[in-house]
Formats: C-alpha cells, sequence, structure tokens
C-alpha cells in the first residue's frame, strides 16, 4: 500500500503506514510471554514466562518500527487511563512512604504517572535474587557496561545500584507490603548502602 503524504494526515498516520512492524516470529513471541504474564499476576504458578521474557529481551529488535494494530487498538479503546494514573501514583507514594532510605525519586512531580519506583540499593544482584525467590521481578533499568565511557564512573556505579520495582495498575496494597517486607528485612541493603541519591531537582 502506498501511503501519499498531505498537509492533514498526521505524523502518527505516517508513521503507522511508512514504517515496518517488528518481525513476526519475534512478535508472537512477545504476545505469548505477555500472556503468561499475565495469567501469572492472576493466579500465580510457574516462572516459565520470565525466562522466555529475559530471552525475548536479548533478542528484541532496534529501529523505526510501528506498533501493531493489536497494540493500537488497546491503547486507544482498552483502558481507563485516569483509574490507571490514579493506582500508579497512589502505590508509588505508598513505596515512597516506606522505602525512603533507598529512592532515587522520594518526591514525585505532579504531573508524573510512574511505571515503577526506582530505588538504589548495594549488592543489587543479592538484593533482586531474594526478591525473584519471592516472586518478585524489579528490571533494571538500564545495564549501560560496554555503552558508556569508563570516565562516567558516577553513571557506571549508579547503573549497577539501580533497579526498578513496578508500582503500575496490577499491584495493590497487599502485594506493595509483601514487597516493602521483603526489602526491609534484608538488613544489608540498609547497613552498606553507601549514599541516598538526591531527589530530581535537587543540587
Amino acid at each position: 500500500m502506498l501511503f501519499h503524504w498531505h498537509e492533514s494526515a498526521t505524523y502518527a498516520e505516517f508513521v503507522r503506514y511508512c514504517s515496518p512492524h517488528p518481525p513476526g516470529a519475534w512478535s508472537l513471541k512477545a504476545l505469548e510471554i505477555a500472556i503468561l504474564r499475565r495469567e501469572f499476576d492472576r493466579y500465580g504458578g510457574g516462572r516459565q514466562w520470565f525466562e522466555l521474557f529475559r530471552a525475548a529481551e536479548k533478542d528484541s529488535p532496534v529501529g523505526a518500527y510501528a506498533m501493531s494494530e493489536l497494540s493500537r487498538d488497546l491503547l486507544m479503546y482498552g483502558f481507563d487511563y485516569q483509574a490507571i494514573a490514579k493506582r500508579r501514583r497512589q502505590n508509588y507514594d505508598f513505596l515512597a512512604r516506606e522505602l525512603s532510605e533507598i529512592a532515587v525519586f522520594p518526591d514525585l512531580p505532579p504531573e508524573v504517572v510512574p511505571l515503577g519506583f526506582p530505588i538504589r540499593v548495594a549488592e543489587r544482584e543479592r538484593v533482586r535474587k531474594a526478591l525473584f525467590d519471592a516472586d518478585i521481578f524489579p528490571p533494571v533499568h538500564w545495564e549501560i557496561e560496554g555503552c558508556v565511557p569508563q570516565t562516567f564512573d558516577d553513571r557506571l556505579r549508579l547503573s549497577k545500584d539501580i533497579m526498578t520495582p513496578l508500582c503500575d495498575q496490577r499491584y495493590d496494597q497487599e502485594d506493595l507490603r509483601r514487597m516493602v517486607s521483603r526489602l526491609q528485612t534484608m538488613h544489608y541493603v540498609f547497613k552498606h548502602f553507601r549514599r541516598r541519591v538526591p531527589s530530581l531537582g535537587r543540587p
């Protein structure tokens, strides 16, 4: 199909028609993982989704790809965005109260709707392993070793300490309390924490 650009067309329409879709096999695998994760969140069970997710993340295609029609329809019609924003902010505020000592951004600006609650901890991989054992799966944003010059040592140190426990609308107060309890029982997280990271906007 040819897309004839004209003044009334939006940039989103241009990208939709002119950008290729991600590789089909990868897209189907990503959809399968999303469904497995949804089932895990609802009913528990095995961690097959997590290993598949890690493998798919390594093979994630990079490029100017258009979103799928499914993604587009979900974004346009599938969500109550006001309810989502309210729950995410409430969850973030709860974690900020309970984990202020290790919060990267203890204060959430009023216009921000978060996906997760970034924290900085010593011995991050030990902490993540303990959380994985409790079926809590915080991602790391991002692994930058090998991508950033060694002269940026403060950035590299931060990337080795930081992780992002999720606080999106899937999680209720019981989930958050379990996460907080798990972190607070790891005394070395607080005992060996090297320094508090200033919140965004502080000198």
